[in-house]
This record gives structure tokens, sequence and C-alpha cells, in this order.
């Protein structure tokens, strides 16, 4: 009887723990991104997606 409610526990919880890890964050750290004259923080990855550029100098 243990060992099934052990495998009925699992076939539950493990769809349920890996969606939890799909939904948290990269380990990647936010930087400064310039994006249309605005200064905002994100990861890197997403500042070039958006078009911006990596850093906090607005161009005047």
């Amino acid at each position: 009887m243990n060992k099934f409610l052990a495998l009925v526990m699992m076939v539950i919880l493990s769809p349920l723990s890996m969606a939890s890890e799909s939904r948290m964050p990269s380990s990647q750290p936010y930087q400064m991104c310039t994006l249309d004259g605005k200064v905002i923080m994100v990861q890197a990855n997403m500042c070039y997606a958006m078009g911006g550029r990596l850093g906090g100098q607005v161009e005047k």
C-alpha cells in the first residue's frame, strides 16, 4: 500500500514541479538597457530582442 501511495504521489507531483520550474526566471542578471530614450532594467537577451542597446547612456 505504501509503495502504491508513493507512486501515485510521484505521478501527481512531478508534472507540477516541472511546470513551476518553467516559470522561474532565467539566471541571467538584469542589466541597464537603453530603449526609445529610456533606461530600463532587463536581461541582455531581452534588450537586444526589443531593439535596445546595453548600457545606461541616453543619447541627446
